[in-house]
């Protein structure tokens, strides 16, 4: 496993590996002299990547109104009923989760962050959202709000 396709690729290739192989672009097989052992092996014809533009921290882009979606990473208490608690907030301020996603807290065990995608009709909606999880959640981080993005087929 692991985080780059491009760079498995590239290892593979300047290390030599053998019986070892990358999932990455033809460009990256291409680039680092590399067999490709099969093409189209997606699961699905609707594979997409995420982009996300990233600021300095401290610079809060001003929110439009016109935003219908957000992405929020969040850290519970360790304990019975405390991500029950989280998705009940998000129910009952009527906002769609499209993504919940969870990632273990480096030198913890059993401690897990949570990145959140929401999807919601008004600014005003996830405000009040954000206002009630900051009241249950060890951490509540926004990371962005901004207009939901139509896929083109």
């Amino acid at each position: 496993e692991a985080d780059d396709t491009a760079l498995s690729a590239k290892n593979i290739a300047e290390k030599g590996l053998k019986n070892i192989a990358a999932i990455a672009s033809k460009t990256a097989a291409e680039m680092y002299n590399l067999q490709i052992l099969a093409e189209g092996i997606e699961t699905s014809d609707v594979n997409y990547t995420r982009f996300f533009v990233v600021k300095k921290n401290g610079i809060i882009p001003q929110i439009k109104g016109d935003e219908n979606k957000a992405s929020i990473y969040i850290k519970v208490k360790h304990e019975k009923g405390s991500l029950l608690k989280v998705l009940e907030r998000i129910d009952s301020c009527d906002i769609n989760m499209s993504k919940l996603q969870s990632y273990p807290v480096l030198g913890s065990i059993s401690q897990y962050y949570f990145h959140i995608d929401l999807e919601f009709e008004t600014v005003k909606q996830y405000k009040k959202l954000i206002s009630k999880l900051k009241e249950i959640t060890q951490e509540t981080e926004e990371l962005g709000v901004y207009k939901k993005h139509k896929f083109l087929s």
